[in-house]
C-alpha cells in the first residue's frame, strides 16, 4: 500500500466518521497492515516500540470510550495507526487533530444527540494531514525538532 492509499483511506474514514459516527473494521484492517509493513520495511520501530505505541493509542482513547465520548471504532483506529508512526508523531496526530476539529464542532453546533459525540476518526484524519503537510514543508530536517517539540 502506498502512502497515497494510506492517506486516502484515512480521508474516507474521516468523512464516514463525521457523517455516521461509525468506523467499519473492514477499512481498519488494511490500515493496520500498512502501518506494520511501513514500520518493519523502514526499520523505524522495534517490536517493543510498536507495542508501546499501541499502548499509547489505547491510553489516549480508552478514557473517552469509558466516558461515552468516543466509540470503539475510534479506539481500533488508533490501534491500527499506532505502528505507522513514532510515538511523538502519534501524539502529534491525536492532539493536532482534536485542536483542528474543536473549532469546527463549535461552529457547526450539532443538534442531534448522536452528533454531539466527538468524531475522533475525523480528528485523527485531520491530524494525519497536518503531519503530512509538516513532513513535506520540512523534508530535510526532523520537523518535530524544528518545531521544538523534542530534542
Amino acid at each position: 500500500m502506498t502512502a497515497g492509499s494510506f492517506y486516502l483511506l484515512l480521508a474516507i474514514i474521516g468523512i464516514i466518521d463525521w457523517r455516521k459516527r461509525r468506523i467499519a473494521n473492514l477499512i481498519l484492517l488494511p490500515l493496520f497492515a500498512a502501518g506494520l509493513l511501513k514500520t518493519y520495511s523502514e526499520n523505524s520501530l522495534s517490536f517493543s516500540m510498536t507495542a508501546i505505541c499501541i499502548a499509547c493509542g489505547l491510553a489516549l482513547t480508552l478514557p473517552g470510550y469509558i466516558k461515552g465520548i468516543v466509540g470503539g471504532g475510534d479506539i481500533k483506529l488508533m490501534v491500527a495507526l499506532s505502528p505507522a508512526w513514532q510515538i511523538q508523531e502519534l501524539l502529534f496526530v491525536f492532539v493536532s487533530g482534536v485542536l483542528v476539529l474543536a473549532p469546527i464542532l463549535f461552529l457547526v453546533k450539532p443538534t442531534d444527540s448522536k452528533d454531539r459525540d466527538l468524531p475522533l476518526g475525523t480528528a485523527i484524519a485531520l491530524g494525519a494531514f497536518v503531519l503530512l503537510v509538516l513532513q513535506f514543508a520540512l523534508p530535510e530536517s526532523h520537523w518535530m525538532a524544528e518545531l521544538g517539540l523534542y530534542g
